[in-house]
């Protein structure tokens, strides 16, 4: 079965769509490329913090910092906060894609999108984020779409109208 455009999708946002959005962004930048090595770099200033001067600040903050690195701790305590304290976040998103662009409805938001306002489509096995600007993206689960056949048309769709194609994260 071949789906048709336009894709109508409701997007109940979740917390853990939103970190692992924040993390398949991520990948894609410098950070995400270099983040391993900052760790590391982090773990050695702090083991020779203390051998020279024994246990204390100078050598457990550099440790925790490398921590909270190698276990991409920031985007899941980020988006936590952002996500517990952000009421208008838990509403219900209504988004229908057409050649002409994006209409977004919500409680308190009726608006048209132009492809143009997107700059990248990225795609995970759970996931497609339209990239709108640096670390800007609306997250789009694959779990809201019909079946397989509306993922595709959606990919093709948005791969076509964005220009670049999708990049696999």
């Amino acid at each position: 079965m071949t789906a048709t455009i336009p894709i109508t999708i409701e997007i109940d946002n979740r917390l853990a769509e939103n970190i692992r959005a924040s993390q398949v962004y991520t990948r894609t930048t410098f950070w995400g490329k270099f983040d391993k090595v900052a760790a590391i770099f982090f773990l050695l200033i702090g083991l020779a913090n203390f051998m020279i001067g024994g246990f204390n600040w100078q050598s457990i903050v550099p440790v925790l910092f490398a921590l909270i690195i190698w276990l991409d701790l920031w985007p899941r305590v980020r988006y936590y906060f952002i996500f517990k304290t952000t009421p208008r976040i838990h509403e219900l998103s209504k988004m229908t894609f057409t050649t002409e662009g994006i209409h977004l409805t919500t409680p308190i938001i009726d608006s048209h999108l132009s492809w143009l306002v997107f700059s990248k489509l990225l795609e995970d096995e759970q996931l497609f984020l339209l990239i709108y600007g640096k670390g800007t993206f609306f997250v789009i689960p694959k779990r809201v779409f019909k079946d397989a056949a509306e993922q595709d048309a959606f990919r093709e769709l948005a791969g076509r109208m964005i220009g670049q194609g999708k990049e696999k994260a």
